[in-house]
């Protein structure tokens, strides 16, 4: 068995990994950030079409005239795009209500998780592309475990299954102890 290419493959898995997290990582929070600019967008349409329906009726009814052309264009034109980029219940006058709801919880939730479980997972996978790079260091260089050329290959491949918890630190030591007692 080739122990340094057995290295090589966890090396770049644990690169490709550490990218991964970084873009998960990234990707959650303009998700969030996304949910947050459309709840604002919704609730600015929303209130611009009331506002701009409500300021029609009250100079209409201060006046006594009917409507214009242009404030039935404009009050239409208002309602058009606040429904043409909303999901369903525009019309109800606590849809940025709920819509804002709805996007807080999102938001909350992605950012914990991006938070709390994929940036723990990507300085995981940080420590270890360091500690895997020491050890190529120490292999190349030949020091520590590897001035032993007869052993070089064996030592890297067991600090290789140590630091990527390929199995268990114990039974990677309970291995070293038996070699080292029959040895």
């Amino acid at each position: 068995m080739n122990y340094f290419l057995f290295f090589e493959g966890y090396y770049k898995k644990s690169k490709i990994h550490l990218h991964v997290y970084r873009i998960l990582f990234y990707l959650m929070n303009i998700i969030s950030f996304l949910l947050i600019f459309y709840t604002a967008v919704i609730s600015v349409l929303h209130l611009a079409a009331v506002t701009s329906l409500g300021s029609s009726a009250l100079r209409t009814a201060a006046e006594g005239t009917s409507l214009t052309d242009l404030d039935i264009e404009y009050n239409n034109a208002l309602i058009y795009l606040r429904n043409s980029i909303t999901i369903g219940g525009a019309n109800t006058s606590s849809y940025p209500i709920f819509t804002a709801i709805i996007s807080a919880a999102s938001s909350a939730i992605i950012g914990m998780v991006a938070f709390f479980s994929v940036n723990d997972k990507y300085k995981k996978a940080k420590v270890r592309i360091r500690e895997l790079e020491y050890e190529k260091m120490l292999y190349e260089l030949n020091l520590a475990e590897y001035s032993d050329l007869e052993t070089k290959d064996k030592n890297l491949y067991e600090e290789t299954v140590r630091i990527v918890n390929f199995i268990s630190v114990k039974i990677t030591r309970q291995s070293k102890l038996r070699k080292e007692n029959n040895g």
